[in-house]
């Protein structure tokens, strides 16, 4: 994989400051969680709420924070795929979203709790791709590391350290070849919105 390195091209990875950006979200996550349990037992029934509070605090904000003060390289929304999207884009997303929605929520017979876990599922995808893919191989593009080692390396880290807590085979069967899939596809086209989306599809399908 071909990729032109930005002006940060001759300098090294900071191991540090990626060791620390990899556990950032997951130190955060697992804080707020305590701290929301009270919500989640009593006025949070599906687990909307605290998802939507918890993941673009941890996933999002603390580390595009954590990186806007600790470090020399160019840091910005765009280049973590956040780019100036189109009218087009929106309604391509937006309408992927409904699309892949309504016909699981068909499938199970028009259960309202599809509905809430689309939502849900809407966020973590989200949240979790913009920091796996675009914080993480933001960070180690402008280290000097080729292509091939960006999405092999945070592929990893979403796999393995992400879900921590889940089996070591499905992460290696499952959602390590995944990650592979959605950082190659956002470093080749640097379009957040195809590994948001794939990630999005897998959960739901794998949610039924």
């Amino acid at each position: 994989m071909e990729y032109k390195l930005m002006e940060e091209k001759d300098q090294k990875l900071d191991v540090a400051r990626f060791f620390i950006l990899t556990l950032l979200p997951q130190i955060i996550t697992v804080i707020f969680t305590l701290i929301l349990i009270p919500v989640s037992n009593f006025f949070d029934e599906y687990g909307i709420v605290q998802t939507a509070l918890v993941l673009p605090i941890s996933f999002i904000v603390v580390p595009y924070i954590f990186l806007k003060h600790n470090t020399n390289a160019d840091i910005s929304l765009k280049n973590m795929g956040l780019r100036d999207f189109k009218c087009r884009d929106y309604i391509m997303f937006i309408f992927s979203i409904v699309i892949v929605t309504l016909t699981i929520y068909w499938y199970r017979d028009f259960k309202i709790e599809i509905l809430y876990f689309g939502v849900q599922t809407l966020i973590i995808a989200i949240c979790e791709e913009i920091w796996a893919r675009g914080m993480l191989i933001h960070e180690l593009r402008n280290g000097g590391l080729s292509g091939f080692w960006c999405v092999v390396i945070s592929s990893l880290i979403f796999a393995f350290i992400t879900h921590q807590n889940r089996p070591i085979t499905d992460n290696l069967i499952n959602r390590f070849p995944g990650a592979l899939l959605m950082g190659y596809l956002y470093y080749r086209t640097k379009k957040i919105e195809i590994p948001i989306l794939i990630h999005f599809v897998n959960n739901m399908i794998g949610g039924m």
